[in-house]
Formats: C-alpha cells, structure tokens, sequence
C-alpha cells in the first residue's frame, strides 16, 4: 500500500523546487487516490474510473489556485 503521506512530502518537494528554481515553468503533478472499498467498487475497472476522476478533480483545484 502506498503511503499518502509519501505523496504529501513528493508535492511538497516539488513546490520547494518551483520557489528555489528559476524555470521558466512549474513542476507539477495531480493524484487520484483513495481507499479500495469493495463495496462502491466492485470490479477494479470501476475502482480505477473513480480514482481517474479524483485525479482530474486535483487538477482542477490546481488551477483555480
């Protein structure tokens, strides 16, 4: 299992990296996560459509910032 808070120190990193560097564009990234639960997902093919869609939502969050 993948560790959120693993993800949370990757972005982390990444917006040190954006304020410390001079580039001409950011670095950035979008996650769709969540828990397996059997009973809302019950083929991985559905798990993974809703994890797609959470992806996406992260990135719009990104882009109203």
């Amino acid at each position: 299992m993948i560790d959120i808070d693993n993800f949370k120190n990757i972005n982390e990193q990444v917006n040190n990296f954006n304020i410390i560097g001079d580039y001409k564009f950011p670095l950035s990234f979008s996650i769709g996560y969540d828990i397996y639960n059997p009973i809302r997902d019950s083929q991985v093919k559905d798990f993974i459509k809703y994890l797609d869609v959470k992806m996406y939502e992260s990135k719009k969050k990104k882009k109203r910032k």
